[in-house]
């Protein structure tokens, strides 16, 4: 019996870490609303936000958690990212790839973002 209560407490520390780890990956981070991205494309470009960089093993682990079976094959992701490049490259912002590393925010996205999440906490 004290081995069940063991593991029920680590599952319960195990999920806290969890819940820290993805607000610290880019949940909570606001885009702006003119891009038009739905909510899993705003995670992509929040962790992007947040990493700087990010490979894909980092979106898939960020965005879609360490067991999801929600995860999209690497082509997946891929697509994905191209998605959110279109609609960023139409508002004046970009999605740069680094070759073999991952993909990062240009200047302007990320003045963007930062505006858009200034403007939240100034109204509130």
């Amino acid at each position: 019996m004290r081995d069940l209560d063991a593991l029920a407490r680590e599952n319960e520390q195990l999920r806290e870490m969890v819940a820290y780890l993805r607000c610290a990956l880019g949940d909570g981070v606001d885009m702006p609303r003119h891009w038009g991205l739905s909510d899993l494309q705003s995670r992509y470009v929040a962790l992007m936000f947040r990493r700087r960089v990010v490979s894909k093993e980092m979106l898939a682990q960020g965005v879609y958690g360490v067991l999801s079976r929600d995860e999209p094959d690497s082509n997946g992701i891929t697509a994905i990212m191209s998605t959110i490049r279109k609609r960023l490259r139409a508002q004046g912002a970009d999605v740069i790839t680094r070759w073999g590393i991952g993909w990062e925010l240009d200047e302007v996205a990320r003045e963007a973002i930062a505006l858009a999440n200034r403007s939240l906490t100034d109204a509130a």
